[in-house]
């Protein structure tokens, strides 16, 4: 995914605010090779710590909401539709039409198809730049 640097809201830990295709969000910055500059744009991997559950299934299959980041300051709203739950209970879930997250998932809710809303703290939501 593509991302742009608003702005860096604090060096230790690195957390930035960004803007990309789903929108945007702040997260902690994953590299001690490529330090992150405002303005610049950078291709990188999301991830998540937090545990996705069943109670953060909002909408079934037959229902439609768009996919998107929202910052709510500090922390980032993850709207997301999962792809695919492999058995060891990772999930995937498409945040835009370049993006796929990956979360660890618990629950018989989770699964293909239904959408999830997550609020994220900063430090939860990990930006890896890729290259």
């Amino acid at each position: 995914m593509k991302i742009k640097i608003l702005a860096i809201m604090n060096h230790e830990p690195n957390l930035v605010d960004f803007h990309c295709n789903a929108g945007d969000a702040v997260g902690l910055w994953r590299s001690s090779k490529l330090r992150p500059v405002v303005g610049q744009q950078y291709e990188v991997e999301l991830d998540t710590s937090v545990m996705l559950r069943d109670d953060a299934i909002i909408l079934t299959p037959d229902q439609s909401l768009i996919t998107h980041l929202e910052r709510l300051n500090p922390t980032t709203r993850l709207t997301a539709t999962v792809e695919r739950v492999d058995d060891d209970g990772m999930a995937y879930l498409r945040v835009a039409t370049d993006c796929i997250l990956m979360a660890e998932s618990q629950g018989t809710l989770v699964r293909p198809g239904v959408m999830v809303s997550l609020t994220l703290e900063p430090t939860e939501l990990q930006i890896s730049p890729i290259g």
